[in-house]
């Protein structure tokens, strides 16, 4: 079994058996933070529930291009509570995919007021390790991404306008090392489904 197959058979199994129709009243769709968890998980917890996002992506003109495509985003508290984790669903309809069904889980360290995380997808075949802080009501991610499928670079993202059932989120890269000058790269606005 290789690692692709592998990752699939647990975001599937043990991931999206939630959404899958296998929620029940003893194992509701989202759980709550747990009441002894810091409530600084809530930061990102402010964001349970299921999302609707309309991408754009910059173009070599320096434009950027809305998709006609939406991609799902589910939220949730996981590790009874304590954490959060994110599914990113492609829109289906989407070519080759929409680049791909991830996952991030979202570690709340208390005594720094700030955020470690780990992001993978079907196709990565590892983990892409970020840290965040919550500044003037704006969650702010930053990630040193080896070269792939773009080449080696700073990442910043960023989530903004953050309300009950709206936020935007934008991602920039700056050259390694530099974290100066920061071009955007992408975008996302997202509406809450539930």
């Amino acid at each position: 079994m290789n690692q692709k197959t592998v990752i699939n058979l647990i975001l599937s199994t043990l991931i999206l058996a939630p959404w899958s129709g296998l929620a029940t009243a003893d194992a509701p769709l989202f759980s709550d933070r747990n009441p002894e968890a810091p409530e600084g998980v809530d930061q990102y917890g402010q964001l349970a529930g299921t999302w609707k996002c309309t991408p754009a992506s910059r173009q070599p003109d320096g434009s950027m291009l809305e998709s006609d495509f939406r991609p799902t985003w589910i939220w949730t508290y996981v590790l009874n509570g304590a954490a959060i984790q994110d599914i990113w669903i492609p829109d289906p309809a989407a070519p080759a995919g929409g680049g791909g069904m991830g996952t991030n889980l979202r570690v709340y360290d208390a005594e720094q007021d700030a955020w470690e995380m780990v992001w993978t997808t079907e196709s990565l075949g590892g983990f892409q390790k970020f840290s965040a802080k919550m500044t003037d009501g704006n969650m702010v991610m930053n990630g040193d991404l080896p070269a792939g499928a773009f080449p080696a670079h700073m990442a910043r993202i960023t989530f903004h306008n953050i309300q009950p059932d709206h936020f935007d989120w934008k991602y920039e890269a700056s050259a390694p090392g530099d974290g100066q000058n920061w071009q955007l790269q992408s975008t996302l606005t997202c509406e809450r489904k539930i």
